[in-house]
């Protein structure tokens, strides 16, 4: 198939559409083949295939094929708007937290959601690590054991894996936080350190070269 870049190629508009593209590819495998790694998330080879995909939690179905979890002051009305339409354009039911959604709806929402959902796409941008919802979102993707495909928006990929940066900053707050236990801060800084470890998009570096 002939893949053509659309017009205005603009940093956004290429990135994104790069972004579908890698993601309707893996959706298709997993459609075809229902197969993921295990215990490297988001990589898969030929052997790890043989290993079955971690089913949805006991009384859920698969409902999506693509979760995005995103900072929304960083990329809602931006690049996270882009992928969606993209991704749903090519038939790729995805699911994008409603910021009209109140509080106690919106936790249930997504924690719903990510149960429902096939693979994850973490959009990660300089105040994700801010949000607390971010956070309980990723370390509940990373437990799940399915596929992720992170995208490093504008940040150092080894910044997320450090926690240096505004994500030190922003664990600092959270430690501070007395709301916040040890564990669950801890059970954070894990999940976003193993999604920094995969290999993904890092928009800083794409436009560059």
């Amino acid at each position: 198939m002939v893949l053509t870049l659309p017009k205005p190629t603009s940093t956004i508009v290429i990135f994104t559409f790069l972004s579908v593209v890698s993601v309707t590819v893996a959706i298709s495998w997993l459609r075809r083949s229902k197969r993921i790694n295990r215990s490297h998330v988001g990589r898969i080879t030929v052997s790890e295939a043989q290993k079955p995909s971690p089913p949805p939690p006991k009384g859920h179905g698969f409902e999506f094929d693509v979760f995005l979890s995103f900072r929304g002051e960083d990329t809602r009305k931006t690049f996270t708007e882009l992928l969606y339409d993209g991704l749903e354009m090519q038939g790729i039911h995805t699911f994008k937290d409603d910021e009209k959604l109140k509080k106690g709806e919106r936790v249930e929402s997504l924690l719903d959601a990510i149960d429902k959902s096939k693979l994850f796409v973490p959009i990660l941008s300089k105040n994700y690590a801010d949000s607390r919802w971010c956070l309980m979102e990723i370390a509940k993707i990373v437990s799940s054991g399915r596929l992720i495909i992170p995208v490093f928006f504008d940040v150092d990929p080894s910044d997320i894996r450090r926690q240096k940066g505004p994500f030190e900053a922003a664990f600092r707050k959270h430690e501070g936080n007395k709301e916040l236990t040890e564990r669950t801060v801890d059970e954070w800084r894990g999940a976003l350190r193993k999604v920094g470890e995969i290999s993904g998009y890092d928009l800083k570096n794409e436009t560059d070269g």
